[in-house]
């Protein structure tokens, strides 16, 4: 399956562990040269690892793939994987960028990576290689990816969708109490006033 959604997508899929110090592995594929670089660096294999880590939390919590900006200002897309505690994963995949490489995504990129030490020229002759989806796709290898991580966590949709609902409703009570705060603090102010 993953295999066929490599081919299909042109996107490498990595397991990253939840609860390890451990990196990520690609599945039967090398990474894209640009992940070779920054993760050539400790400094940026530590930024990638918490980047991940964050948007499978992120993932876990609305129960919903989540797409995020990487901390080299690429585009990534993760699904959680649930077996039971200690042996929750996520699956990866991306690099992908939003428009072609250009003077003004290479110098975005550079501000953000600039800190580290790896050679920033090959960083940016790597850019080319990298796939370049309109965000319509980038949501679809998204989906894919969470119908993927479900089948292999074998989750009850309808627990799972209860969830999201459990989520939103959460939201939706963190707004309403948020508003009547302001609104009690409008009120007073109001009524100071002479």
């Amino acid at each position: 399956i993953i295999d066929s959604f490599q081919e299909a997508t042109k996107l490498r899929v990595r397991f990253v562990p939840t609860r390890e110090k451990g990196f990520t592995r690609l599945i039967d594929r090398e990474g894209p040269t640009f992940f070779n670089i920054v993760q050539s660096c400790p400094v940026g294999k530590r930024r990638c690892l918490e980047e991940i880590r964050r948007a499978t939390k992120m993932a876990i919590k609305t129960g919903e793939p989540y797409i995020f900006q990487c901390h080299a200002d690429l585009v990534e897309c993760t699904a959680a994987v649930l077996n039971g505690g200690d042996n929750d994963y996520a699956l990866v995949c991306g690099p992908i960028l939003l428009r072609p490489c250009d003077t003004s995504l290479e110098k975005d990129i550079l501000k953000k990576v600039g800190d580290l030490s790896f050679d920033k020229s090959s960083l940016l002759n790597s850019l080319p290689e990298l796939p370049v989806f309109a965000e319509r796709r980038v949501q679809a290898a998204s989906d894919f990816l969470f119908t993927m991580a479900n089948y292999f966590t074998k989750v009850d949709l309808i627990s799972q969708k209860q969830q999201r609902e459990i989520s939103l409703e959460q939201a939706r009570l963190a707004e309403k109490l948020y508003m009547k705060k302001e609104s009690g603090t409008r009120l007073r102010t109001f009524r100071s006033t002479p």
